[in-house]
């Protein structure tokens, strides 16, 4: 059977819901409108509907499944031959009708899109299913012309479930199968709800110091673990790893442990730890009984240790054994300590939701008593919010009671003058559930937080108060005066067990207008949710919130940002020379806003730039008596981890490392080809047996491929195993190689034989491209959109810019990459105020970007083209030198008017070029020496200059593929003096 409820209770009309049939798992039956209103369940084909009478926010539909269902999807129609249908709406649902919860999708409440007509069905697949037995639809929007009106249809199939519900003072022991065990792997699953912040779920220990247990603390599961006799490895601590939050809603969460020897997967809902446990055992060595619920203590039967779990469970399985089943059939692997059931009660508890500081719930008071008495508990992420108030009987004061910093503060107040300021308890807006009571008699008030004596509170007041009405939340405001007269902010989160005068409210009598009021509540839900669950601060930032936002600290972090992403360091010591900064140590971010840390390295900026990066064994070390047998074997440890060294690597252009060996009587290798004697390991843990300055695979030293060694025979000076000292020296500079992690040596033990290295620091230069930089300053300090790319930007290919900057924000894109950009302040950004000629690419002098592997030949500015024709333009200087217009690796600068607006937006694009030459193909360069441009203003011939920096390579004429150094240069045919003179015209179709 099926039951359908309707929401708040206004004077309602029902026509029966038409059960659509779009499958045939649909589920049906009875239709109930409330409590004194019943229409069978029929199939009218296109008739029926559900439209209230009013059409607000508190409309809702209630569906009775009868039993717990798997929902799957379900479909909605507006009411029949009418203008009434739902645009949007949520999805809620129970176990029992109360503590509802909104359905979520990818971390946010759904909100489903309806219909946009009466008759169209609007079908929706859950991406995940739903397990309950009531659900509910709350219209969100409706048609603007008609009113809410739903058809619908859910769609699903039976769920077969097993529970079993603990007291608080029980627990069930579990003694594993030995046959069936197998000790290098465990896989526990169930589910489990409870409305108790702290418990134990299970245990399992063993004999040697090893056990599990997972605990529920303050609402978060903690899975802790230890591997091994704490004793005899101590730094073998217990692991605890933290996953969930505001597990303690009453709803059910799922569970699973996978344990592989020592890898471990800790899955709580959708949310996975993986990680590896410490120890010398292969496999948690624990005894064969398994605890749920508790932690039985030895020799005290029946007893249990610390607090035990109170709520249920579902569907337990350990490898793939069903425990409930075990425990439903009294099998003796099974048996209990304390009351248990094979069902899961459902505290009748109301939750309420204060989704706004303009929420309030007002209720009637305690009016011509002598005392009053008041407790609720209360949850919250906000430091601050009035949490109750109410007015003086015959006087125009009043009392509070509110959050301040956390703390629950009452404040009794007369025009003019504070007649009380109390404050109790602390750090109360953790998102746990607090109680506060309440209470004046004779004259004296006193407030309790958490049951906590030594949270409570007490002062003596002049007056008695009399209380008609009190507010919950916040106050009710005639036009812009609050009732209760009260600067404070409202509450937002939640509250339940409401009592005034030890009396408990009922709030379903309040949802169905029976009593008191209230304005922007959800009643019996709590929507509370932890923001910082996943936490989205990066590099460790630290996560805090209120009700609505959450904020990442990123104090110590070495990042910035609204998630700490982005590095308050350079990547290299390249980028700290372009910003000015001279020789020193600095902190490098290589990898940018990526997993790894910044470290602090040396830059060396005298004349190249080297990033110089020490490890932990500077001195020349001296080796004797090592042998195959009995090797030498020393490990360099660096200022930076080996991640942190590899992406500092792949982002210079050049990297070598000096290793100097110095030998007597001390080979590197046995023979020419021959099996090494000494070698050394790189960073990705392999063996290398060339030597400084030679080359990777070829075993050989740098004599060796020189020719040079002091016997011709061998490729290396040591070979010669003379007895005197000689040496091979050289820099390694196969990047894929470095850093030197390892030298290993074996031929010292013969007599007379030593030998001595030194290991020189890594040394890195140059940097590889791979971000393009959007920088403004408006008169208020430099702003900058960075946008990064995966890989290198100097690849001899084109790459696609484009940058703006609006009144409300700047943003840069690079090729398909994710567009970046940075919000204006509330007030807009500043106008730019340009007074100079606009470089559309960087000269030299600012660190040109393109370094002469590319050509822009199309820049677009607010929609117009400014290269490819003519412009009524003037150009203060003219006589530019050769690099300022043309020149310096090719890099190209366009001079554009000035009057440019603030919307900027540039394009680079490929050109062709057609050299001046009578027989084309015979070139392979030219080299350019005068530049006309009527487009950059340039009427006249400028001459450029004869540097070989202005050769332009044609690999594939017509097209200008790049340009290169002298070095790559080749002239196949001798130009004349007058093809030299080539002049350069920008027209709409070609470059000459």
């Amino acid at each position: 059977m099926v039951k359908v409820f309707q929401g708040k209770l206004y004077e309602e009309r029902l026509r029966s819901l038409d059960l659509f049939s779009l499958e045939k798992r649909r589920l049906r039956g009875d239709v109930i409108a409330d409590s004194n209103f019943l229409v069978r369940g029929r199939e009218v084909a296109g008739a029926g509907g559900w439209s209230p009478l009013v059409s607000n926010k508190y409309q809702w539909l209630q569906i009775d499944l009868g039993e717990r269902t798997e929902i799957t999807a379900v479909a909605t129609q507006g009411g029949y031959g009418s203008s009434d249908w739902v645009t949007s709406y949520l999805l809620m649902f129970s176990d029992s009708g109360r503590n509802w919860k909104q359905y979520r999708q990818e971390e946010s409440i759904w909100a489903f899109s309806g219909n946009t007509n009466a008759d169209s069905v609007v079908y929706y697949k859950l991406q995940h299913s739903i397990k309950a037995r009531f659900l509910r639809f709350v219209p969100l929007d409706w048609n603007p012309n008609g009113r809410i009106g739903m058809r619908i249809e859910v769609y699903g199939c039976t769920y077969r479930s097993e529970v079993v519900g603990f007291d608080g003072k029980s627990c069930l022991i579990y003694t594993l199968n030995q046959k069936l065990m197998n000790a290098l792997k465990d896989v526990i699953s169930l589910k489990f709800k409870t409305m108790q912040s702290d418990g134990i779920l299970l245990h399992r220990e063993g004999k040697n110091g090893d056990h599990i247990t997972l605990e529920l603390t303050q609402g978060k599961l903690s899975l802790l673990i230890n591997l091994g006799d704490t004793k005899t490895h101590p730094s073998n601590a217990q692991i605890n790893i933290t996953l969930g939050s505001l597990l303690d809603d009453q709803h059910w969460h799922s569970l699973l442990i996978e344990h592989f020897n020592n890898q471990v997967n800790f899955t709580v809902d959708k949310h996975t730890h993986h990680f590896h446990a410490k120890g010398e055992f292969s496999y948690l060595d624990l005894d064969y009984k398994l605890s749920f619920g508790g932690i039985p203590v030895p020799g005290k039967s029946g007893t249990l240790s610390r607090r035990n779990f109170h709520g249920c469970f579902e569907n337990i399985y350990y490898n793939e054994v069903n425990i409930i089943d075990l425990a439903r059939r009294h099998k003796s692997q099974i048996y209990f300590l304390g009351n248990t059931s094979f069902s899961c009660l459902e505290p009748q508890v109301v939750p309420v939701t204060f989704l706004s500081t303009n929420s309030y719930l007002a209720l009637p008071g305690t009016s011509g008593q002598d005392e009053v008495f008041v407790s609720f508990q209360f949850r919250t992420w906000n430091k601050d919010g009035l949490l109750l108030s109410s007015k003086l009987h015959q006087s125009s004061g009043g009392f509070l009671l509110y959050l301040s910093d956390g703390k629950v503060k009452i404040n009794l107040h007369k025009p003019g003058r504070i007649l009380s300021d109390i404050t109790a308890g602390a750090g109360l807006n953790n998102g746990q559930w607090h109680s506060v009571s309440f209470s004046v008699k004779r004259n004296r008030v006193s407030v309790i937080v958490d049951d906590d004596v030594t949270a409570s509170a007490h002062a003596s007041i002049p007056l008695q108060i009399y209380s008609d009405v009190f507010y919950f939340g916040g106050c009710p405001r005639s036009g812009n005066v609050s009732e209760c007269n009260t600067s404070f902010g409202g509450f937002q989160g939640c509250m339940q067990l409401i009592s005034i005068g030890n009396k408990a409210v009922d709030m379903i009598s309040v949802q169905q207008n029976g009593f008191g009021n209230f304005s922007d509540l959800q009643i019996d839900l709590c929507g509370i949710r932890d923001r910082c669950m996943p936490n989205y601060c990066e590099h460790g930032g630290e996560c805090s919130q209120s009700w609505n936002i959450f904020y990442c600290n990123c104090a110590n972090t070495g990042y910035k940002g609204a998630t700490c992403h982005y590095p308050i360091y350079e990547q290299s010591c390249e980028a700290y020379k372009h910003r000015g900064n001279t020789s020193g140590f600095y902190n490098i971010d290589s990898d940018g806003s990526g997993p790894l840390g910044p470290f602090l390295i040396y830059c060396n900026m005298t004349d190249a730039t080297w990033t110089i990066i020490q490890h932990n064994i500077t001195n020349l070390t001296r080796v004797k008596s090592a042998n195959r047998e009995n090797p030498h074997t020393v490990s360099f440890k660096y200022s930076a981890s080996l991640d942190q060294l590899q992406a500092t690597i792949n982002q210079a252009e050049h990297c070598e490392q000096e290793l100097a060996y110095y030998c007597k009587k001390s080979r590197l290798l046995d023979k020419p080809g021959g099996m090494p004697l000494s070698w050394w390991i790189g960073r990705t843990n392999e063996t290398h047996t060339y030597w400084g300055g030679s080359l990777p695979a070829v075993q050989k030293c740098a004599c060796g491929l020189e020719g040079s060694c002091i016997d011709s025979q061998h490729y290396c000076n040591c070979d010669a195993d003379r007895d005197e000292w000689t040496n091979d020296t050289g820099f390694l500079s196969y990047k894929e190689h470095l850093p030197v992690t390892e030298i290993v040596v074996t031929d010292t033990d013969r007599p007379n034989s030593e030998a001595a290295y030194k290991l020189g620091p890594l040394l890195c230069r140059g940097d590889t491209p791979s971000e393009v930089i959007f920088s403004f300053d408006v008169g208020n300090g430099p702003s900058e959109v960075i946008v990064q790319s995966p890989t290198s930007l100097n690849d001899n290919q084109w790459h696609y810019v484009k940058a703006e900057r609006n009144v409300k924000e700047a943003s840069l894109q690079v090729d398909q990459l994710p567009q970046r950009s940075d919000s204006a302040p509330p007030d807009g950004h500043i106008r730019l105020q340009l007074n100079s000629q606009l470089f559309v690419v960087r000269s030299p002098e600012l660190d040109t970007v393109l370094d002469g592997m590319g050509w822009p030949c199309e820049c677009h500015i607010n929609g117009h083209n400014h290269f490819p024709g003519p412009a009524a333009c003037t150009v203060s200087d003219t006589n530019q030198d050769a690099t300022g217009l043309l020149g310096h690796l090719g890099t190209l600068l366009a001079h554009v008017h000035l009057a440019v607006s603030q919307h900027l937006q540039v394009f680079f694009h490929e050109v062709d070029l057609q050299p001046l030459c009578p027989k084309p193909a015979a070139w392979h360069w030219v080299v350019l020496t005068e530049v006309k441009d009527p487009t950059l203003c340039l009427i006249e011939s400028h001459s450029i200059g004869l540097s070989p920096l202005n050769h332009v390579l044609l690999q594939s004429l017509p097209t200008l593929q790049q340009m290169n150094t002298l070095t790559q240069l080749h002239v196949i045919c001798e130009p004349t003096a007058d093809a030299l003179k080539a002049h350069i015209q920008i027209t709409n179709e070609n470059i000459k």
